[in-house]
């Protein structure tokens, strides 16, 4: 298999951040941005371009210059226009933290809609943290990202820790699941949810018949070895399910040797599987029931659909279908950071715009609803700016799918939608998950 961060790409990218351009300045003094006047504000972005997650990556890249783009066609801000600056990250936690510091030593970069992937995100945030670089992720949902006491590290994804209880409720009330077996694929993400659901679906009474992990490279061997543990396990008690705490090639690996198998339940997954290409990975022939949670807006029918229009026209004819689904998350990313700027940037003297850094993270925190895409945009003290609700996927197999009336094949359908913030909680459950708003509360008390 193929290393997970190319040889090639790495030495590109450290050779990169050793230039740093001339034309935007970071003034003496600190933590405040100058943009020379006639020069842009520029706005990093940072997710996969070439490994993992790339299309649905693309999708947030698209939907931040959709973001970018409206400021823009409003006049920008003070009469400076705006400009994205993308990086790949590979959705890697070591590449993420090259990018990241790719970004400080440029010294022109106002703020970051990123990095995708929790593990990314993490591993850039402490670079970001001492350069005062503020950030906000369209996607990034472990509890980390938010409870290291970091100043500059925003989120607008719904956390794993409320998510979890949601993925519980549907397996075991609506799946009948009472034996699950939970596979993780190594990464900060997917073993973060793994741990969350394991005391969620306990909660439920539910049983957790084993775990196992499987990397991106995995061999036949391993693949195989996996296999032997699930028949394993379903022979002591009957399994009911798996859950699959991974990005989509793991995922896709699991899928089609379950197919194979002759493994007659589910795969429960994450977002990261809810999109157009798992179907194309997991083959023609298989026959495996999905299921994923994932993020969805809670704007009306006509909003999302006029932004999907204005993004085809951008992007070309189905862009919107075939790199979502999270463009509209990236959206509102965008749109938290480039508000907070407005209110922060100042003009001097001399028509040069002024941002202070301290003060844009501050702002950022201190947004309270500001409407946007994927609901009503409103942070904590602790960066947590979560919108929208949280939707179950289910990707039929492929024979239901093609019994029915005018259908072109396997796609994920929504059956459910949850308010994470008021979801069924088991009465066994001693200690829920901790909302923003509770969050907040408990800060101001103190």
């Amino acid at each position: 298999m193929k290393s997970r961060v190319p040889i090639l790409l790495v030495v590109a990218l450290i050779l990169f951040s050793l230039a740093q351009p001339p034309g935007v300045r970071a003034d003496n003094a600190p933590n405040v941005l100058t943009v020379p006047k006639g020069q842009p504000i520029k706005i990093g972005w940072a997710g996969d371009q070439s490994l993992q997650v790339v299309k649905a990556s693309t999708g947030t890249l698209d939907g931040t210059r959709m973001a970018v783009k409206g400021q823009n066609d409003a006049g920008g801000i003070d009469g400076f226009k705006l400009q994205v600056v993308p990086k790949d990250d590979q959705c890697v936690a070591d590449t993420a933290a090259i990018v990241a510091k790719q970004f400080v030593a440029e010294g022109n970069i106002a703020g970051i809609v990123g990095h995708l992937c929790s593990g990314a995100h993490l591993a850039a945030a402490a670079i970001y943290e001492s350069a005062a670089l503020a950030s906000v992720s369209p996607t990034a949902s472990n509890p980390k990202v938010t409870e290291q006491g970091l100043i500059y590290t925003n989120t607008i994804a719904v956390k794993d820790s409320l998510r979890s209880p949601v993925d519980a409720d549907y397996l075991y009330n609506f799946l009948s699941v009472r034996n699950l077996y939970l596979i993780d694929d190594g990464e900060t993400y997917g073993k973060g949810l793994v741990d969350s659901l394991t005391a969620n679906f306990a909660a439920w009474s539910g049983t957790i018949a084993g775990t196992a992990t499987l990397k991106r490279d995995a061999s036949d061997s391993e693949i195989a070895a996996l296999i032997a543990k699930l028949q394993a396990a379903n022979s002591q008690a009957k399994l009911d399910a798996i859950y699959c705490g991974c990005y989509i090639e793991v995922a896709a690996f699991v899928s089609k040797a379950l197919s194979a198998n002759g493994f007659a339940i589910p795969e429960y997954g994450t977002d990261a599987i809810n999109i157009k290409d798992f179907v194309k990975l997991v083959g023609p022939a298989n026959q495996v029931v999905a299921y994923s949670s994932s993020p969805i807006p809670n704007s009306d029918d006509k909003t999302l659909t006029d932004f999907e229009t204005k993004f085809n026209q951008e992007f070309g004819k189905n862009s919107y279908a075939d790199y979502g689904p999270f463009e509209p998350q990236a959206y509102d990313a965008a749109l938290l950071l480039i508000d907070a700027i407005k209110r922060t940037a100042r003009l001097d003297s001399d028509g040069n715009l002024v941002i202070d850094r301290g003060q844009l993270a501050a702002n950022i925190r201190a947004t309270q609803g500001l409407p946007g895409l994927t609901g009503t945009i409103s942070c904590t003290n602790t960066g947590e700016c979560p919108t929208g609700s949280v939707g179950i996927f289910q990707l039929p197999d492929q024979q239901s799918m093609t019994s029915k009336p005018g259908a072109s094949g396997r796609a994920w359908q929504l059956v459910k939608r949850y308010d994470p913030f008021h979801i069924p909680t088991p009465t066994i459950l001693t200690t829920p998950a901790t909302t923003p708003a509770a969050t907040q509360a408990a800060a101001t008390a103190s």
